[in-house]
């Protein structure tokens, strides 16, 4: 998976939370073997927002993160 941190050209350093939430979602999608490719922190966040941004899918992965979410809430 794409690590895009840190930001090119001078911009502003992701709030610790979002870097956070973003790093461990990504290695925990990592471990269930799922890879979102757009994965990211979006340039919203900067004004306040910490979003990470999830991005799009095909239906193959998001089948498999349902599954992986589902077992999750099932324990």
């Amino acid at each position: 998976m794409t690590d895009r941190i840190p930001r090119p050209g001078g911009a502003p350093t992701p709030p610790a939370d979002a870097v956070s939430a973003f790093a461990r979602l990504r290695e925990a999608l990592s471990r269930a073997d799922i890879v979102l490719p757009s994965l990211d922190l979006d340039p919203v966040f900067f004004d306040g927002s910490r979003l990470v941004q999830l991005g799009r899918v095909n239906a193959e992965t998001a089948s498999r993160l349902a599954r992986v979410i589902e077992r999750g809430a099932a324990a």
